[in-house]
């Protein structure tokens, strides 16, 4: 197969790598089963370096959603990296049990968040005062851990999110958590003043906006009168990032849900973010499984590629709304390097709604779709991945119902050492749904990096005194 896969002459983008970069196994070893990586989420690290928040999943057990943390690791080309660029970011905490009690085990999810490279320079020529320095929010959940089991329905079971702080100087990654706070309890993460809390991050990485970073969020009023997606900007003081205000983008009023899994039950999750060309804010966000579900309030929100754009910060006007598009999966708007965006989302396919049938998950391929010149459609959509088509089936296991996902796709514009390249990152693995079989992950199962290549002059997005 070619490692190339060719696109239509659509607007913009011309072609999209295909396995460009894979990664699959951590150097270390798990404590139980086998290590792989997921998600990756990219930032510049350096003038030449990109990094990676890459999602390290424990294969062969008999639990479900298994995540071990996220390492960072570190690229200046698009090539497997050496060992001494891998560095821990976050990994789960074991704790022993009174008396007569289980352990707990404090599991964590990917760490999403922003960086201000090194050697970074402000729009004016100086240097930005927190280059090297950046930040990570991740989940991190409390369970029973008895025998070495855990269940996502444990009655017990606490949901988190840790801040951490992550500094970068040329040599050594180090990353430190500074708060641990209740998801949504009585000791949320705030965001500073606005009467708002953090309830989940959304799944892109932050882009620069001055000497701050803009991340998309779930967000909660402290009230609970309310919940909603929108963009907390984050600003670093005293050598510390934190959330310093928050710009709705779609607000839902009503009780926020409390419990595990809040984000599931409100209209919109998982959100988006992405700087349009002419410098607008561009925001996306996926519809939550409960409102597409049949007889839901909203049940083809799911289904939708919705699409906000801002000219100026608290204006926020929805331009896109295309139904029955993809399935209810991650969607995210991204801007590619000649400033085409495009969203990228698993294809719509009626033989999969609704999704609680058992014939599949409907994750087996990937498209892109991208938006016209002023953002209110979108062109005909591009075939990345077929796993079906490439892989054939995935292993079986014991029940026969393993099913492909190639998922959680988003893209940022980095510089390596031969310029500037637009990547796009995605997981591919398999599972049954929401279950764990205990089988050996594919090879094929990983971390995907590809590079998109555009019609027009990549656009750089930070400043380097080294930029020729």
């Amino acid at each position: 197969m070619s490692p190339w896969h060719r696109a239509e002459p659509v607007k913009g983008i011309m072609e999209i790598s295909r396995d460009k970069l894979v990664l699959t196994t951590p150097p270390d070893r798990a404590s139980f089963g086998s290590l792989r990586y997921a998600l990756s989420f990219p930032f510049q690290a350096g003038p030449t370096t990109v990094g990676l928040m890459v999602m390290r999943m424990v294969e062969e057990t008999t639990n479900y959603g298994f995540l071990d943390g996220s390492d960072i690791i570190l690229l200046d080309e698009l090539k497997p990296p050496v060992q001494n660029n891998i560095f821990a970011a976050s990994r789960n905490e074991i704790e022993k049990g009174k008396t007569g009690a289980p352990p707990r085990l404090f599991l964590k999810s990917p760490l999403i968040g922003g960086f201000v490279p090194r050697e970074a320079l402000r729009l004016n020529g100086t240097r930005h005062p927190h280059a090297g320095t950046g930040f990570g929010v991740g989940q991190a959940h409390w369970f029973r851990f008895a025998d070495d089991r855990f269940t996502w329905r444990d009655p017990d079971r606490k949901d988190m999110n840790e801040v951490y702080q992550f500094a970068y100087n040329g040599k050594t990654f180090t990353s430190r958590r500074t708060e641990v706070r209740a998801q949504n309890g009585d000791d949320p993460l705030l965001i500073a003043d606005t009467g708002w809390s953090i309830l989940v991050t959304g799944i892109s990485s932050a882009i620069p906006d001055g000497d701050d970073l803009l991340l998309p969020t779930l967000a909660a009023q402290l009230d609970r009168t309310a919940v909603g997606v929108g963009i907390v900007r984050w600003a670093c003081r005293k050598k510390t990032w934190q959330p310093v205000g928050y710009d709705p983008v779609d607000t839902t009023l009503g009780p926020v849900p409390v419990g595990p899994n809040p984000m599931e039950r409100c209209p919109w999750m998982e959100p988006s973010l992405a700087r349009d060309v002419d410098g607008s804010l561009l925001f996306s966000a996926r519809g939550a499984d409960a409102f597409s579900k049949p007889g839901a309030v909203a049940p083809e929100l799911g289904y939708t590629l919705r699409v906000w754009r801002s000219d100026r910060a608290g204006e926020w006007k929805q331009v896109l709304n295309e139904p029955k598009t993809r399935l209810n999966s991650p969607v995210t708007i991204n801007v590619a390097g000649d400033g085409t965006a495009y969203l990228v989302s698993n294809p719509y396919d009626p033989a999969f709604i609704p999704e609680t049938q058992k014939t599949g998950r409907g994750r087996e391929k990937l498209m892109v779709w991208p938006l016209i010149g002023d953002r209110t459609g979108v062109e005909p959509p591009l075939l990345i991945r077929d796993c079906l088509a490439e892989f054939g089936e995935p292993p079986p296991s014991a029940d026969g119902d393993e099913k492909w996902m190639v998922d959680h796709p988003n893209g940022l514009t980095v510089r390596l050492k031969d310029g500037w390249h637009h990547i796009l990152c995605y997981r591919i693995c398999h599972s049954p749904r929401y279950r764990a079989s205990g089988i050996s992950p594919s090879p094929h199962s990983g971390s995907y990096i590809e590079e998109v290549r555009s019609r027009g002059p990549v656009q750089a997005v930070w400043r380097f005194a080294t930029e020729k």
